[in-house]
């Protein structure tokens, strides 16, 4: 069954004449006539594909690097007693495994899974 036609009213009516076909939703197909708009518009609809922008996505502030220790070489054989005696009683360094670097097991280890001991000589060196 068929509605009869409506004819056109030059007074408003209780009911749309013609179905609404605006969509806010986003579409798998381009449309044949452009937006008004030159700015991309912000939708809060996920889209099927990234989109491409040409506003900043970084923070709007600059990077500051925190403060660090640089990492400097000493030789066994130039490091004080006391230096030694911290490597060598908690952390079993050697003069041969100090001198190269990455030969004591140790050096695998996260700070995490030191004993406080081990932390406190790491610490002082």
């Amino acid at each position: 069954p068929t509605s009869p036609p409506i004819a056109p009213s030059v007074r408003p009516t209780d009911s749309p004449s013609v179905s609404p076909t605006l969509s806010i939703a986003p579409t798998d197909v381009p449309s044949t006539n452009p937006t008004g708009s030159s700015s991309p518009s912000i939708s809060i609809f996920p889209t099927h594909s990234p989109t491409l922008s040409h506003y900043p996505t970084m923070a709007g502030y600059s990077y500051v690097r925190p403060k660090r220790n640089d990492l400097r070489f000493v030789p066994w054989n130039k490091l004080g007693r006391s230096m030694q005696l911290a490597a060598s009683d908690q952390l079993r360094y050697t003069k041969e495994t100090w001198d190269v670097m990455g030969s004591n097991p140790i050096e695998n280890l996260r700070w995490s899974d030191l004993s406080d001991e081990q932390k406190d000589a790491a610490s002082e060196l």
